[in-house]
C-alpha cells in the first residue's frame, strides 16, 4: 500500500448497519409495545457484555454473545422465544439495512481511487461476510470494501 494511501475503516454493526431494525422481525413474535424495548435492551447489552468479557480477560463469539443478549433482553421483558424464532431473529442479522447516510458516502468512496476502504468489526468473520452481501443497502456497494477485518480470530 502506498504511504499516501488514506484508509477508511467502518464498524459494520450500529455504524453502516442498524442493528435496531431487527425491531421489525420482533414485532412478529411480540406486541409493537415490547419490540422497540426488546431490541434497545438487546443492543445494549451486546455492547455490555462485551466489554465485560473483554475487561476480564474471557473470549466469546459475538455470534455468541448476540444469541446471549437476545435471550436476556426477551426475558428481562417478560417474554419467551423458541428455539427456531431465535435462529430465525439472528440470520435477520445477514440481511440488515443500513443507515440512510451509507449508500451516498459509499458511492462517493467508490470514486476515491486514493482511498481503501475496509469494515472492521468485532462480529464473527462469518457474521460480517454473510450481512456486507446480504444486506440489500450494502450489497450494491460490497465491491467498495476491499477487506473485512474483524477481531475474532485473535479473540
Amino acid at each position: 500500500m502506498a504511504e499516501d494511501m488514506i484508509v477508511v475503516a467502518f464498524d459494520l454493526y450500529g455504524t453502516v448497519l442498524s442493528t435496531h431494525s431487527i425491531v421489525k422481525q420482533l414485532g412478529q413474535h411480540f406486541s409493537n409495545a415490547n419490540a422497540q424495548p426488546v431490541s434497545t435492551s438487546r443492543r445494549r447489552y451486546q455492547l455490555e457484555y462485551t466489554w465485560r468479557l473483554n475487561s476480564m480477560g474471557h473470549y466469546s463469539s459475538f455470534s455468541k454473545i448476540t444469541r446471549n443478549t437476545l435471550g436476556h433482553a426477551v426475558a428481562e421483558h417478560g417474554e419467551k422465544l423458541e428455539e427456531d424464532a431465535i435462529d430465525e431473529l439472528l440470520r435477520a442479522y445477514d440481511s440488515l439495512p443500513s443507515f440512510p447516510d451509507v449508500q451516498p458516502t459509499l458511492s462517493q468512496l467508490a470514486d476515491r481511487s486514493d482511498i481503501t476502504v475496509v469494515v472492521f468489526s468485532n462480529g464473527t468473520q462469518s457474521m460480517v461476510t454473510n450481512s456486507v452481501p446480504a444486506s440489500p443497502d450494502l450489497s450494491p456497494h460490497s465491491a467498495v470494501f476491499k477487506q473485512i477485518i474483524t477481531v475474532d480470530g485473535v479473540r
